[in-house]
C-alpha cells in the first residue's frame, strides 16, 4: 500500500480553490496506476493556514470518490497533461513537474527541440 502526498500547488499556492485542473493533472500524472496499491492520499496544508470549514468542505467535495470518478476527471484534462509530456522514442517519456509558475510545457517544448536537432 503506498501513501501518496497531493501536490503542494493545490494546497499552497491555490490554496485548496479552484483546483479542478491540478487535481485531474495529479490524478492523471500516473497516480491511477497504482491500483489497488493505492492508499491515503495526503494533502498537507500550510502551518499558517487559519482553519476555513466551508474552503475545506468545498475542497474534499471536489475530489473524485473512486477510481473511475478519477479516470474521468483526469481524462477532461488531457489536453492539457499532453502539452507537458515528450515522446523521446523507445517507450522513453519525460514528465516535467515544475508547475508553480507553469513552465512544464515550455520546457517539454524545449527538450523536444533540442532531441530533434541532436539526431
Amino acid at each position: 500500500m503506498f501513501a501518496v502526498k497531493g501536490p503542494r500547488y493545490v494546497t499552497h499556492l491555490k490554496k485548496l480553490v479552484g483546483t479542478e485542473t491540478a487535481v485531474a493533472n495529479f490524478v492523471a500524472s500516473g497516480l491511477l496506476a497504482l491500483g489497488p496499491t493505492l492508499g491515503p492520499i495526503l494533502w498537507q496544508l500550510p502551518a499558517v493556514s487559519a482553519f476555513d470549514a466551508p474552503r475545506l468542505t468545498a475542497f474534499f467535495a471536489s475530489l473524485p470518490r473512486s477510481t473511475a470518478e478519477a479516470a474521468v476527471l483526469g481524462a477532461r484534462h488531457d489536453e492539457k497533461l499532453a502539452a507537458d509530456r515528450v515522446f523521446l522514442g523507445a517507450a522513453v517519456y519525460v514528465y516535467f513537474d515544475n508547475d508553480a509558475r507553469g513552465h512544464a510545457p515550455w520546457d517539454a517544448v524545449a527538450l523536444r527541440r533540442m532531441v530533434d536537432g541532436a539526431r
